[in-house]
């Protein structure tokens, strides 16, 4: 019987592990293979997924127990791909709650569509209680992915040997390592179904996140991530011309948070690279225009740099 495989990777997430470990034991689907890799953790976490190992690993849902020495959660996550022997696999973040038909329902479009890829929203809940469902791209353009992330790690799943065909993730980045192996995906060019109208999980936004409470705390780990897209682009940059101009306007954004978070040095460095590699004049003005208006705490820039991105590129 076809497998799903789980993969977790967790690093001092003891106030969070127990109510994510619960929705993947809630999960409808079995047989279930769930695996967990300490990251290093110094807290109760590593006490804490071998205790639920210890109640909850039967037959049916298989739990395996790794340590990864080496920090960071992209080698975490390629340690449990490693020892994955699901057909298909899912990949989850140790502070959020998966919804209980997720894997059930996106075996069954594995099935009926016989594809590589299935994508659908995610539910994001902020410290307030607010619940958003983020906005999402329901395409496969590289240049959507750049400029919105569509593709995270929770709104994922795939064949497992497509996860490993295209090199599972980028072991040299901490943040917006999604981002990148989102772009690495579309670049594949997967048979990729998208299930619209239904958003699944819940994303848990606070303050020791991965991704940071600002762009200036992880600014230095999000240019690595810019450099890694630019040099998937490379190689070909006129089959890729509009994803390129993509990067440029997402530079531009990111640019426009950084000096209204008053890191004025960093914005400055970001825009500059920003202009100089748009490929035209019009393009120069518009990530001009672009960071102006993020910088004024203006709002939707990613929806407003789709427009004008299909409008410079209109084929």
């Amino acid at each position: 019987m076809s497998l799903f495989s789980v993969i977790i990777p967790y690093h001092n997430r003891e106030t969070f592990l127990p109510r994510t470990l619960k929705s993947v034991a809630a999960q409808t689907l079995r047989p279930l293979q769930l695996i967990l890799v300490n990251n290093g953790s110094t807290d109760a976490s590593e006490r804490i997924c071998r205790t639920f190992a210890e109640t909850h690993n039967r037959p049916e849902f298989q739990i395996i127990l790794l340590t990864d020495k080496i920090r960071g959660a992209a080698h975490a996550r390629n340690t449990g791909l490693a020892a994955a022997t699901g057909t298909w696999v899912s990949f989850f973040d140790s502070d959020d709650e998966m919804s209980p038909d997720f894997l059930q329902k996106m075996k069954a479009v594995f099935e009926r569509e016989n594809c590589d890829v299935v994508a659908a929203a995610t539910r994001m809940v902020f410290a307030n209680g607010r619940e958003k469902v983020r906005s999402v791209r329901y395409t496969t353009s590289v240049a959507d992915q750049i400029l919105t992330g569509m593709l995270s790690t929770q709104s994922v799943t795939m064949r497992t040997d497509f996860a490993r065909r295209i090199g599972g993730w980028n072991e040299g980045l901490r943040t917006w390592d999604d981002w990148e192996w989102g772009v690495r995906i579309l670049l594949a060019r997967p048979a990729l179904f998208w299930m619209k109208g239904e958003a699944f999980h819940r994303i848990h936004q606070h303050h020791d996140s991965l991704t940071g409470v600002s762009f200036s705390s992880t600014y230095e780990q999000i240019k690595k991530a810019f450099a890694a897209v630019g040099g998937l682009l490379e190689g070909d940059k006129p089959v890729h011309r509009k994803a390129c101009a993509a990067l440029c306007l997402r530079k531009a954004i990111l640019a426009g948070h950084l000096a209204k978070e008053k890191a004025m040095e960093p914005a400055r460095e970001v825009l500059a690279d920003s202009l100089s590699s748009a490929g035209n004049r019009s393009l120069r003005i518009f990530c001009s225009l672009l960071y102006r208006y993020t910088r004024a705490g203006g709002k939707g820039s990613w929806m407003i740099a789709i427009f004008g991105l299909n409008f410079l590129h209109k084929d």
